[in-house]
């Protein structure tokens, strides 16, 4: 998928998610009950933009992106508690993506700064 539909599509299943998340919730009573996966897809998405399609790079994200969803560094686990239910569910595993995101580009410029040229 090109960059610009890519990125138009994750914003909309953002926005989506928020009212998805926030009624499944409310319905289940949890906060965030693990059954919600929704969330995490799109926070993988967030994680993946712009790079290779290569199963290395999505093994890499994958990894990556669990790491930082459950560890949930500043600011994830204060957007995830303080935000409104569908929000505080979405955003922290967007926040959690973009981490992901930043680690797998920075990544990929040391790599190609010290890989051997031919």
């Amino acid at each position: 998928m090109r960059t610009i539909p890519y990125a138009g599509v994750v914003v909309a299943m953002f926005i989506a998610g928020i009212f998805i998340c926030g009624q499944t919730a409310s319905d289940v009573g949890a906060i965030d009950p693990g059954s919600i996966v929704y969330d995490e897809i799109v926070g993988f998405l967030v994680a993946m933009y712009l790079l290779p399609r290569d199963w290395l790079w999505i093994a890499a994200g994958f990894a990556i992106y669990r790491i930082f969803d459950i560890w949930k560094p500043f600011p994830i686990h204060y957007l995830e508690s303080h935000l409104g239910l569908g929000s505080g569910i979405m955003t922290d595993d967007v926040v959690a993506g973009l981490y992901t995101l930043m680690v797998l580009h920075l990544s990929r410029v040391l790599i190609r700064k010290f890989s051997p040229s031919d």
